[in-house]
């Protein structure tokens, strides 16, 4: 049985290129040091390297409650 490969792209700071996470299909994987988050949706970042504001949105972003 074969498993289907997932989708990964890094995701990096579009002024100086450095890594802030790693896309995997429908999740963003954001580690520093010790700190790991998975995230789903929007994320914005400040870059540790030169200090530039970044955005990515990545799978479904959930449904507001009351709707």
């Amino acid at each position: 049985m074969q498993n289907k490969p997932s989708r990964i792209r890094p995701w990096r700071c579009h002024a100086c290129g450095a890594l802030l996470g790693i896309a995997r299909g429908d999740e963003l994987q954001v580690k520093y040091k010790d700190a790991e988050i998975w995230i789903t949706g929007p994320c914005r970042s400040i870059c540790r390297r030169c200090g530039k504001s970044n955005q990515i949105t990545v799978g479904q972003v959930a449904a507001k409650e009351g709707r």
